[in-house]
């Protein structure tokens, strides 16, 4: 069976969402060569190949977790991309899950950790968060997107994934989806990749098409999807939102 994927198009939501605060730590055009991380691997995200896990990756995984008696317990996970030194995007309804998820099992606060540069990466809280201004919480809203900041830099730093400043060239173009969701093992926590071609580009929705042998998982929501232009540079497309067919338990 083919996945059909929905991905947010960033060129069309971006602009009116940015975290709650006025510029990035750092200069990040110095920094820009080093982003394209896995993003060449053909590895799919549910049943292949994973990336190198020891790679300083601009793609993040995301834990959130509720606090109790001073314990922080796990919720549910997602995946982002830097899109400068210290801010990310991802899915807007990885905080609406995760906040539902805390108030469902009775948690009077929670949070979000980011995994920053592979397994043996550094865990960063989550400090700031904004939502696309129209998202309206509805399944595969087209302004499904949020930004967010991690509280420090990464020591060293990660060069973060360059915006597509152009539009895809439509229906054929390939894209390489990211996740760190559930694997063919029912883990989740480690980074694969899986290709897509684009079949419909309409209302700030991307609608790509996989072959059914790999799919967007719960866990790899918020991911990003990356388009190499043809001059082999790696950037960011858009966000994994919603899976129309998938073969996980339950969607992204």
């Amino acid at each position: 069976m083919k996945r059909i994927l929905i991905v947010l198009v960033l060129a069309f939501v971006l602009c009116s969402c940015g975290s709650d605060r006025n510029e990035s730590q750092t200069d990040t055009a110095s920094l820009e060569a080093r982003s394209a991380g896995c993003s060449a691997l053909g590895a799919k995200v549910f049943g292949g190949e994973s990336c190198n896990q020891g790679s300083r990756s601009p793609v993040i995984w995301l834990v959130s977790y509720g606090i109790r008696d001073g314990q922080q317990v796990p919720l549910s996970t997602c995946t982002a991309a830097l899109v400068t030194l210290d801010d990310f995007v991802t899915s807007a309804h990885c905080y609406v899950v995760s906040s539902q998820l805390a108030v469902q099992q009775g948690f009077a606060d929670w949070g979000i950790s980011a995994l920053v540069g592979g397994n043996q990466g550094e865990v960063i809280p989550v400090v700031n968060a904004a939502f696309h201004p129209l998202y309206d919480f509805a399944v595969a809203s087209p302004y499904d997107v949020a930004m967010g900041t991690i509280a420090s830099v990464p020591n060293p730093p990660i060069g973060p994934l360059p915006l597509l400043g152009s539009e895809l060239s439509g229906p054929g173009s390939a894209i390489t989806a990211f996740g760190y969701g559930t694997n063919d093992a029912g883990a989740t926590g480690e980074l694969k990749a899986a290709n897509f071609t684009v079949s419909l580009l309409s209302g700030g929705n991307l609608v790509v098409v996989g072959d059914g042998a790999s799919s967007i998982c719960p866990g790899d929501s918020g991911g990003p999807a990356v388009y190499t232009t043809s001059q082999g540079v790696a950037t960011l497309a858009g966000v994994n939102s919603y899976i129309e067919a998938s073969g996980c338990v339950s969607s992204a």
